[in-house]
């Protein structure tokens, strides 16, 4: 949401920023390099990683939808938080989840894993620092991550 304040204020009004990329925003707001990637692109490994070391570094990362699905819009902007895995009690990863950001904050994901889903154990919530709450956050299974979001951007700041 400070993202898009600024922005608005740097554009006069909110209708000076409809349309645009993210990676516009984050060069925009930080004058550092971005980085565009897509994910067809990319391996799973890659694409795992790029996400891994952009949350450990703090780096601004973003992505717009293609498709309205789940109670996403398409064409919105969303942030990427983390890349999440899930592991059964022998510590074998058994899910691999995105953690994303509606900077709206109200229309939300209604997908498997979404706040409601019947996915979520309570040790799988306590895995992720689960919140169930109307913020915004949700998570996205990987593989349904890499069609819906098939281009995202890493500001290297």
């Amino acid at each position: 949401m400070i993202l898009e304040k600024a922005m608005a204020k740097l554009n006069i009004n909110y209708v000076g920023i409809n349309g645009g990329t993210m990676g516009e925003a984050f060069r925009t707001m930080t004058g550092k390099p971005t980085i565009r990637y897509s994910s067809k692109d990319l391996s799973d490994d890659q694409l795992w990683d790029i996400i891994k070391d952009g949350d450990k570094r703090r780096f601004p990362m973003g992505a717009g939808t293609r498709v309205s699905n789940h109670g996403l819009v398409a064409g919105h902007a969303y942030g990427i938080l983390d890349a999440k895995q899930l592991t059964d009690a022998d510590g074998n990863v058994v899910h691999k989840l995105i953690k994303m950001r509606n900077p709206w904050g109200s229309e939300r994901y209604t997908g498997d894993w979404s706040d409601k889903s019947s996915l979520w154990t309570p040790e799988f919530k306590k895995q992720v620092d689960f919140v169930d709450s109307n913020d915004g956050i949700f998570y996205v299974p990987f593989q349904q991550w890499r069609s819906d979001w098939a281009d995202f951007n890493v500001c290297h700041y």
